[in-house]
């Protein structure tokens, strides 16, 4: 008899994680072994648990789950944990950070029951799955186009940030969480998030720890940071 898939389940909305454990619970093949609700409550779970696949919501109130899996990904613990990576917003920079972190697939949260499925039976197996509409061919040209990019991204003053993008570094950087940036901002957790995860992306790190480290390479943004003044030319 062959060993079920053991799966952990990492969302912060509880209607969403516990629809997506209804639906895995109906198959014979799958055992749901645990379920967080945070960034680094998912970590510790990984670690602890060691499930064969991980359902990891991109957005997270505390850590995004790029960074989850960038910090995972450094602990032997986890090195045969694959991950499929659960959004609603699959845009191709998603894709990118994705699959660059080391996941191994990404799906939408609309994505019907066969998509589920099939996205845990494929990264458990070690096999790329990108939903029913998205081929790994164009997931590879998507990589490719990014990587043409890097090189530019790779200069931190020729990133565009919009002026909310900078009211949240300017919390990030006082380390404040999304939260408590969006009480500050009288923004959503959600919308901090969102907005998290772009920066991370424009800038071309996993975690507030490299893009701080990216930004003390340039007396410019720099004097943004210290100054608090944002430059209507960033934007």
């Amino acid at each position: 008899m062959e060993e079920s898939i053991r799966i952990l389940v990492v969302d912060d909305h509880a209607l969403v994680r516990n629809g997506i454990i209804s639906l895995l619970i109906t198959h014979p093949g799958f055992e749901v072994i645990g379920e967080a609700e945070t960034g680094h409550e998912a970590i510790e779970k990984i670690i602890g648990y060691q499930p064969d696949v991980v359902l990891l919501d991109i957005s997270l109130p505390d850590i995004t789950g790029i960074e989850v899996l960038s910090k995972v990904r450094e602990c032997e613990q986890a090195e045969k944990v694959a991950f499929l990576m659960v959004t609603m917003y699959d845009t191709k920079e998603y894709y990118y950070r994705a699959i660059k972190s080391g996941a191994l697939g990404v799906i939408n949260k609309n994505a019907g029951k066969t998509e589920l499925f099939t996205g845990v039976l494929r990264v458990s197996a070690g096999q790329r799955y990108f939903g029913e509409n998205v081929s790994s061919d164009e997931v590879d040209r998507i990589i490719a186009d990014f990587d043409k990019k890097k090189f530019e991204a790779n200069d931190p003053e020729k990133v565009s940030l919009t002026e909310r993008e900078w009211e949240i570094m300017f919390g990030l950087h006082d380390g404040l969480l999304s939260k408590q940036i969006a009480e500050k901002l009288g923004i959503s957790g959600r919308t901090v998030d969102i907005h998290r995860t772009n920066i991370m992306q424009k800038f071309q790190v996993t975690n507030s720890n490299e893009l701080f480290a990216k930004l003390e390479t340039s007396e410019k943004l720099k004097r943004i940071m210290n100054s608090r003044e944002i430059p209507k030319q960033f934007f």
